[in-house]
């Protein structure tokens, strides 16, 4: 983003006690990356989402109808983004790989107590140690209770056909 003609980043990391990867667990993460993209830049009107092509997180009909909803859901219009299989790498993964790396040199480095062991230690541990990323944590009984608010939009969804050969998505 630019702020007053300087081009700046903001690296965001979210950490969960939810141990799956769903659709349901994805919009719980937007609402908090969106509440915090909208805290950065408050004349943000659409978000540009791009992914890798997980059936089970982000192409997939029920991410869909989430994005068809991401207006009333956030306030903002947004599109998703499609790489190709197996094609590269993104920021993000430098982001999730150096909380990862940094966590586990500590919790190897003190001697028997205090490992990093849960998801919450992992969460304080980079929260006060690391710096550059923001570090955000969502509650599993808050992924839960999204699930089943979310089950009744998942209950309507309908297959989109050749979503593996599209790479671009605009709600309409």
């Amino acid at each position: 983003y630019k702020d007053q003609n300087v081009l700046k980043s903001k690296s965001l990391c979210v950490i969960s006690d939810f141990l799956e990867h769903n659709t349901a667990v994805v919009h719980t993460f937007q609402k908090h990356l969106v509440s915090e993209i909208k805290y950065t830049l408050p004349a943000v009107e659409k978000l540009i989402y791009f992914s890798d092509g997980a059936s089970s997180q982000y192409k997939n009909k029920k991410n869909f109808a989430n994005l068809c909803r991401h207006s009333d859901d956030f306030g903002l219009d947004a599109e998703w983004n499609f790489f190709a299989s197996c094609h590269g790498k993104s920021p993000c993964d430098g982001v999730g790989g150096t909380s990862k790396r940094e966590a586990a040199r500590a919790s190897l480095q003190r001697p028997f107590k205090d490992q990093i062991l849960t998801p919450l230690q992992l969460y304080e541990f980079c929260s006060e140690n690391i710096s550059g990323i923001k570090y955000l944590f969502v509650p599993k009984q808050e992924v839960e209770t999204a699930i089943m608010r979310l089950s009744g939009r998942f209950q309507f969804c309908i297959p989109v056909p050749s979503t593996r050969e599209k790479h671009r998505f605009i709600p309409v």
